[in-house]
């Protein structure tokens, strides 16, 4: 999520700590799910990385 976000144009210069990236990450979630890869900004060569579900713990 911090990559994808930290790659958005808008999303880079509105997550800037912790704290905003866990109140706007049901939104950042909606919107990365909605992207098809081609309209993603990672570089296509990006590996995927496992995601920590911080909300289980």
């Amino acid at each position: 999520m911090i990559d994808w976000c930290q790659a958005d144009p808008f999303w880079l210069t509105n997550i800037l700590s912790p704290a905003k990236l866990r109140k706007q990450y049901d939104r950042l979630k909606i919107k990365m799910d909605q992207e098809t890869p081609y309209q993603s900004n990672l570089p296509p060569d990006t590996p995927e990385i496992p995601m920590y579900n911080w909300a289980e713990e």
